[in-house]
This record gives structure tokens, C-alpha cells and sequence, in this order.
């Protein structure tokens, strides 16, 4: 993780630290080292140099230097509000920005709005961070919660309705594979009825039958529902471009998922063949992007 960060509140900064809740940005609020200490390059001889200057303390020193050096994008970010509650967030920006009378600020994504959660919400080890150092509390390691959504709200609130349960991409994945494996079991003895000899693969095809001619290739999709659509992967739309007119599309609906762990039962299986993914039935329903390496001009 990129670290989680506590923002101790300095006495009389109540009132920027709400605005700054208002607006989505964490603060620290001494203005006095302005600007350049947040341009990047900056480190940490730099800072003390600054703050040096600027006739301020230790103190500002600690807070300075875990805000502006050590925190990230990524980090996360817990704000003390009144009555020792905090709102829990995560930093957006890379670099901290600075605004004169208001110090250096970043900005935040706020994980469940702003409900405030109570000290003891906080991850043990950031609590016990907390009672070291009363500046800008940084941990890194091993949290005893992950930092997010079900951050100890009372009721639930704020939950991810996906992780509900604990083990829901589990069992997802669970029930994913439940079908999957229906469906292959299904076209196999589909093809062997007919004769093939029918060998199971995987990547980028999942079956490779024969029956003494040119080897079919034979793709197979799981549905529980109608199966009008299915996804297909780069691989796949390659490899049966390539290999048409020996190939087919197996396409089995309405599969049943019961028990634990999950079996799939049942399904009505609909083979294309030959078959090739034409264009004008392809949509993109993702990108991969290539990250530019330089800063991209405004």
C-alpha cells in the first residue's frame, strides 16, 4: 500500500480543516514555507532549510515532511473533525499544491462520503502510531482492516455492496467457474455423440476435436441466462480469425448454480459452426492504455 497517513489537528485550524472537508482536500495548514516546498524534487534537507527560515519548529518539520514527501498518491488519509471522529479518504493528487494563507493541500477522494468514524474505527496500528508521534502520523506495513468502505460505520453504513458477506468475489469467481465447467461438459459430449474425439485445452480455444479430417476448434461460453452475448478475449478473437472455417462457437444457456462449493447443472447448448467473430458483433467493452512516459502538455 502507499501508506496511510493520520493529519493531527494543531489548535485553531477547526475551521479549515471542515472547509477543506467541504471541498475534497486534505490540509496542512502553516503557510509559512510557501510554495517551494512543494515543488517536486524537493527533499527533505530542503524542507528543514525552509522551515528553518521561516522561523518555525519540529513540529512543522514532522507534519511538513510526511506531507510532503512521504504522502502520495494512493496514501490514505484519515482527518480529525470534532469530538475525535475522522473522515476517511484517499489522496488523488501526486504532488501537493499550495495556496498562500492556506498552506499545502492535495487532493482526496472521501471513501464513503463524509460519515465520520470514531477513533477506535481507526486501524490498531495507526492508533498506536498516534500516541509517538502527534504531527502528521504515517504507517507503513500491514494494516489489522483494510482501509475503505466498511471502515467501521455504524450499521454498515457505507459498505461495498460487493464485498458484503466477506467472500463475494469468491464466490463469484466460485460460481463463474461452476459454469464454465458445465458448459465444457456439455459441448464435449455434444461432439462425442458425433463421433469426435474430443481433447480439452483451454487457451485460446477449449476444445480440440477430431473425427479423421482438419481438427475443429471449438470455443465454449456459459451463461445463465440466454446467453445473447458473450465476452471474448484478444486471444480468442485471433486465434478463430485465423483458424476459420475449422472452427465453432459453443455457446450453453441457462445453466443452474447450486450447493457448496457451487455445480453447475442443466443448460441448453447452441453450437455455430463455422464460426468467426466478425467486426460489426465485436464491442469494446474495455481499453488497455499505454502510459505516457513525459507529462502530457495542458
Amino acid at each position: 500500500m502507499a501508506g496511510a497517513f493520520v493529519i493531527q489537528l494543531k489548535p485553531g485550524h477547526q475551521d479549515r480543516t471542515e472547509e477543506g472537508i467541504r471541498r475534497r482536500r486534505v490540509f496542512i495548514h502553516w503557510a509559512g514555507i510557501g510554495a517551494d516546498a512543494a515543488k517536486p524534487g524537493v527533499e527533505y534537507d530542503d524542507l528543514r532549510r525552509l522551515i528553518e527560515r521561516a522561523g518555525l519548529g519540529k513540529y512543522e518539520l514532522g507534519q511538513h515532511a510526511n506531507f510532503l514527501l512521504r504522502m502520495g498518491r494512493g496514501s490514505h488519509v484519515f482527518v480529525p473533525c470534532e469530538g475525535e471522529r475522522y473522515v476517511e479518504g484517499v489522496v488523488l493528487s501526486r504532488h501537493a499544491r499550495y495556496d498562500a494563507g492556506l498552506g499545502h493541500w492535495r487532493e482526496v477522494r472521501w471513501l464513503h462520503g463524509t460519515r465520520k468514524l470514531p477513533r477506535a474505527g481507526l486501524p490498531s496500528e495507526l492508533q498506536r502510531a498516534m500516541k509517538l508521534n502527534r504531527t502528521c502520523t504515517q504507517y507503513h506495513g500491514p494494516l489489522s482492516r483494510r482501509p475503505g468502505p466498511k471502515s467501521g460505520l455504524p450499521g454498515g453504513a457505507g459498505r461495498d455492496p460487493r464485498r458484503q458477506g466477506g467472500a463475494g468475489f469468491k464466490r463469484d469467481a466460485a460460481k463463474r467457474g461452476a459454469i464454465e465447467e458445465r458448459a465444457v461438459a456439455v459441448a464435449s459430449r455434444y461432439y462425442q455423440k458425433r463421433g469426435y474425439e474430443v481433447v480439452k485445452k483451454g487457451k485460446p480455444y477449449d476444445l480440440l476435436c477430431r473425427n479423421g479430417g482438419p481438427p475443429l476448434y471449438v470455443e465454449v461460453k456459459g451463461a445463465a441466462g440466454k446467453g445473447k452475448s458473450v465476452i471474448l478475449t484478444r486471444g480468442e478473437v485471433r486465434h478463430f480469425c485465423g483458424c476459420w472455417p475449422d472452427t465453432a462457437l459453443f455457446v450453453v444457456a441457462g445453466i443452474r448454480v447450486s450447493g457448496r462449493p457451487p455445480v453447475g447443472r442443466g443448460g441448453r447448448g447452441r453450437p455455430i459452426c463455422p464460426w468467426r467473430p466478425e467486426g460489426h458483433r465485436l464491442r469494446p467493452t474495455q481499453y488497455e492504455y499505454a502510459v505516457p512516459v513525459r507529462p502530457q502538455s495542458s
